[in-house]
């Protein structure tokens, strides 16, 4: 039996290495380190950036359908912060306040920061600050930090994060 837990232990090792570099694409495993360690302390325009590097050299307009816009890239944010799995629990479509948030980070140490994301993805690329904004809005206005606030977070980091074919904008507001 002991031999077993072993081998399970390498094959998520294999298995967490092996997506960490596929996620990473040509900018590496430090490039995707640095950019969830970014997303994780709140330094949203390296966050911003690096993730805008990435939609530009790898995502086709042609990925995303009007229709599946939205659920696309939430399930390229969840597999970039599939990262922090070890330091935070990542929530996906989770009821919070009044509503439903899109993802939150919650940290294992409640004196970290903590992250509620919520996304709108557009047609109108002139629109996409006013989209964020409005996604952050909602963030706001539904109450979705109540879970996190619930469980002792107190330093939270509010996202609306705006998607538009392959340019995003990042609304924020840290709630101390």
């Amino acid at each position: 039996m002991g031999g077993g837990y072993s081998t399970n232990k390498e094959v998520e090792f294999l298995y967490k290495q092996t997506f960490m570099e596929w996620v990473a694409g040509k900018g590496g495993i430090n490039w995707y380190l640095e950019f969830i360690d970014d997303l994780a302390n709140g330094r949203v325009i390296n966050f911003k950036d690096k993730l805008q590097t990435f939609i530009t050299d790898t995502l086709s307009c042609h990925d995303v359908t009007k229709v599946t816009q939205e659920s696309f890239y939430h399930g390229v944010m969840l597999a970039f912060v599939c990262g922090l799995k070890d330091t935070h629990i990542v929530k996906s479509n989770k009821e919070s306040g009044l509503g439903f948030y899109d993802v939150a980070i919650i940290p294992k140490n409640t004196n970290k920061l903590g992250i509620v994301m919520e996304f709108k993805a557009i047609e109108d690329e002139t629109k996409l600050e006013a989209s964020a904004q409005g996604a952050l809005d909602q963030i706001n206005k539904s109450l979705y930090i109540s879970e996190l606030t619930q469980l002792g977070v107190v330093n939270i980091c509010k996202m609306g994060i705006a998607f538009s074919r392959r340019s995003v904008q990042i609304a924020t507001e840290q709630a101390i």
